[in-house]
């Protein structure tokens, strides 16, 4: 992590409420814990944690319960213990949840003015024929927003039929996401109840959306952990089993015959096991196991940021099966694009600057992982694949387009990583590369015009752009200016003084050769022809990389905010329409014009960077931002595109990171 995160975060982070006292309830049929933060139950008459919920901003208004709380024979409503066991092919579940033995105890350990601690003894899996006993030891801090869970599980008695010794969380938020030391993995809304046995250590696992909150636990000494996402009318949403003794039958897939096939074994009377649990319930749906003080921001803005981190570029990781891998939508529960991953156009740029913003060491390794899986298969070239098909470098967009946007964001991406990471190491060994994508763009600038002729468009994949176009340009006079700071820091004058040199060259040439009156071109023909779609996207970069002067930006603000569809409807404002002119089919690659009435989170967060230079406050509030987060506190996900109605249109669960990293990035930068 650079020294400037550390300071950022050393200022910024501090507590956003003072805390309440903490609490510690105990009837006959309830133990009752909690703090401002969070409160939880252990049922004494059904045992198992039957309550979880939790308020962020520590004022003791909680949300609703976390556990699932379906109706099930067996009572399960929480977290439980379980046994399972399969005789003449019939296979039975216990649960501690069904009944209270009698013998069945209370102790509170610590009760004091900044910890709880009490023990609940003697649960079993089953009063009429237990075979294990089990005591939960519950802890609760003043000031924390998790508790502790330490189980120590025996067998009491030999059986034989044993298929599974489990601790299961049946939850209410819909979507899991799994941190292993393999890779994420993540799923939403299946059709059938569906599980996920781990073979690689689970670090973090928790359950999100959509406005249901957020568990987060991290669980150490498991056997093994089985990821669980269910259906509305099934027993949870989502949840997780500890594995205490068996082994799930089926490995690394999705499946729906849970442990349906999974072998008996013999259970040894004095047997123990122990699992610990750290817990963390949110109210708002991220998790807050990282989070145990806030950015000094309002709790609005707190919770779009984490929620835009955690709810959609995170849970687009595919990285536990394709390793280096991120789709643009979370899985839902198929990824949009099926196969289709690592969109450098620039899905997979915002993504990692997600993570960056996110403090998250887990998520910091993924985004150098998603930077080296394309630097690996970079052609001799310079040219960075636009995406993946599974395994296979594809480098060419879905319209057939050749993009520029694939190594400008790549790059980008891969300066942001460095500059927040301060992983200097990795600097060292993939500068190479990141010269060798420089040097592929700077073979497209033409010093006798001053401009880049781009081979296609820059991040709209179905327009047809090129030559010397505004939107590849105005890219480039950041990405040099970028660049030039990194050849600065590594003691190389002369190269940085080069790439600066061609940003000013760019800047100057763009202002004289695709300047008219009010707007950029879209694009100048080495014919000297030009064509001029009045582009949204390229005006509002240019805006935003200071390239034209203060009153060309406003002349340029002018124009745009004079279209009827810039931001949708002004009652309902999306950030931001493509152009002012409709790119019909005879402008777009194979006649495409599914992004040609749309507004796109990525021009958003270009028209965000605009107004901050030129100090409009007042659309940046209330037009780009506050109805973007809005929907997204409200929401979790949101759609890939809006029209021009502000109506959502394409994919469902995008990468909201195209319209919530801008609310990130706006609210951070600020």
């Amino acid at each position: 992590m650079s020294s400037f995160l550390h300071l950022l975060l050393f200022l910024f982070f501090i507590p956003l409420f003072q805390t309440l006292d903490l609490q510690l309830k105990i009837t006959e049929e309830l133990v009752t814990l909690q703090n401002s933060y969070l409160k939880l139950q252990f049922n004494l008459r059904q045992p198992q944690l039957d309550y979880l919920a939790a308020d962020f901003t520590g004022k003791g208004f909680y949300g609703p319960n976390l556990f699932a709380g379906r109706s099930d024979p067996l009572n399960r409503r929480g977290l439980v213990l379980e046994r399972e066991s399969s005789t003449n092919n019939r296979r039975v579940v216990f649960s501690s949840s069904s009944g209270a033995s009698s013998s069945l105890t209370v102790q509170t350990l610590v009760n004091d003015t900044s910890l709880i601690s009490v023990r609940v003894s003697n649960i079993v899996d089953s009063v009429s024929d237990s075979v294990l006993t089990s005591s939960w030891t519950l802890s609760l801090s003043k000031n924390e927003r998790f508790f502790n869970l330490s189980t120590s599980t025996r067998v009491l008695a030999s059986s034989s039929s044993v298929t599974s010794i489990r601790l299961s969380s049946y939850l209410n938020p819909v979507s899991l996401t799994a941190f292993s030391s393999r890779g994420s993995l993540q799923l939403a809304y299946p059709n059938n109840p569906t599980y996920f046995g781990f073979s690689a250590p689970v670090e973090r696992i928790f359950a999100l959306g959509s406005g249901a909150g957020c568990v987060d636990a991290r669980i150490t000494i498991p056997r093994e952990i089985v990821g669980l996402v269910g259906t509305s009318s099934g027993l949870f949403n989502s949840g997780w089993q500890v594995v205490l003794d068996g082994q799930f039958p089926t490995k690394d897939v999705w499946n729906s015959d849970g442990w349906n096939n999974a072998k008996t074994f013999t259970t040894s009377a004095g047997t123990e096991y122990t699992a610990t649990m750290t817990i963390s319930p949110n109210n708002f749906d991220f998790p807050a196991g990282n989070v145990s003080e806030a950015l000094d921001l309002p709790i609005e803005h707190v919770q779009a940021i984490y929620t835009g981190v955690y709810a959609s570029p995170a849970g687009a990781l595919v990285s536990y099966l394709l390793p280096g891998q991120i789709s643009p939508t979370i899985a839902h529960p198929q990824h949009a694009y099926q196969d289709l991953y690592n969109f450098y156009d620039p899905d997979s740029w915002l993504s990692i600057s997600s993570f960056m913003y996110s403090g998250d060491a887990y998520l910091f390794n993924e985004a150098r992982k998603l930077l080296e899986r394309s630097a690996g298969s970079m052609l001799p070239s310079g040219q960075i694949p636009h995406h993946f098909d599974v395994l296979n470098p594809i480098y060419t967009a879905i319209s057939g387009a050749t993009q520029t946007g694939p190594n400008i964001f790549w790059t980008s991406a891969a300066l942001q990583y460095i500059k927040n990471s301060g992983d200097y190491d990795w600097l060292r060994r993939f500068y190479p590369p990141i010269r060798k994508s420089f040097d592929y763009l700077l073979n497209m600038y033409h010093p006798n015009v001053g401009l880049l002729n781009a081979p296609g468009p820059l991040w709209i994949d179905v327009f047809i752009r090129g030559n010397y176009s505004s939107d590849s340009n105005a890219f480039m006079v950041q990405l040099f200016r970028w660049g030039s700071e990194l050849e600065t820091f590594l003691g190389d004058t002369t190269r940085a003084n080069y790439l600066n040199g061609i940003a000013d060259k760019i800047t100057e040439e763009m202002n004289r050769l695709l300047w008219r009156t009010d707007h950029y071109i879209t694009q100048l023909n080495p014919d000297m022809t030009i064509k001029d779609m009045v582009d949204y996207d390229s005006n509002l970069l240019a805006i935003a990389f200071q390239i034209p002067t203060l009153q060309m930006s406003e002349q340029i603000l002018k124009r745009l905010d004079s279209g009827s569809c810039i931001h949708g409807l002004a009652s309902l404002p999306r950030p931001t329409y493509v152009s002012e002119k409709y790119y019909d089919s005879a402008n777009c690659y194979g006649g495409n014009t599914g992004d040609s009435a749309v507004t796109m989170g990525r021009i958003g967060w270009a028209d965000a960077t605009a107004r901050r230079v030129v100090g409009d406050l007042k659309t940046f509030e209330n037009v780009l931002l506050n109805p973007i987060l809005n929907l997204l506190n409200k929401n979790t996900w949101l759609y890939e595109r809006y029209t021009c109605q502000s109506q959502p249109t394409h994919n469902p669960f995008y990468i909201c990171l195209l319209y919530t990293s801008d609310a990130a990035d706006d609210l951070i930068c600020v």
